[in-house]
């Protein structure tokens, strides 16, 4: 046996999963779900980028009944404080290529909207203008530790364009 046969045998012996160490994997995992399948690495506005996709995958799939939608997006908002809070420490403080925090906006953005592409694609504009704005109180809750800070604007920002997208459609009777 040669000397790199040698080396792959010991680091193969020494890791069950091959060449890659488990911390490895799992710090991969995190930035796949952070990043929302690796969207936030989009050259320009991740977040809008991956709002577009959550909001196109979320249209063109068969996943538009709101209990779904309510439960999916509490399971990502909770992965999204976990995984933020871990990338936040080697990336810094809501670093532009975590955009998980977009997508569960967009998702309770549009969860309680009839499925529509105008409509749906109103409250993305609208979604998309209050999460970059940031109006009272949104920009404090950035403020806020770890994960939270980088999912709970978001989920303001969610709640206004889902107000003011109902009270719309209801004045125009739509609902």
């Amino acid at each position: 046996m040669n000397k790199i046969d040698n080396k792959i045998k010991e680091k193969t012996e020494a890791h069950p999963l091959g060449f890659f160490p488990l911390r490895l994997l799992i710090r991969i995992f995190i930035i796949f779900c952070g990043t929302v399948c690796f969207t936030g690495y989009f050259p320009f506005a991740p977040g809008s980028f991956a709002s577009l996709v959550a909001f196109l995958a979320l249209y063109f799939s068969d996943l538009s009944n709101g209990f779904y939608l309510i439960i999916f997006a509490i399971i990502l908002f909770f992965v999204g404080v976990f995984v933020s809070s871990f990338l936040e420490k080697s990336w810094g403080k809501d670093a532009k290529y975590i955009v998980i925090d977009e997508v569960v906006g967009m998702l309770l953005s549009i969860v309680f909207l009839p499925k529509t592409f105008i409509i749906w694609g109103m409250a993305f504009l609208i979604f998309r203008i209050f999460d970059v704005l940031k109006p009272y109180p949104l920009k404090r809750f950035e403020e806020f530790k770890g994960g939270w800070g980088v999912m709970i604007d978001d989920l303001g920002a969610a709640i206004y364009t889902s107000i003011l997208m109902n009270i719309a459609l209801w004045g125009f009777g739509l609902i």
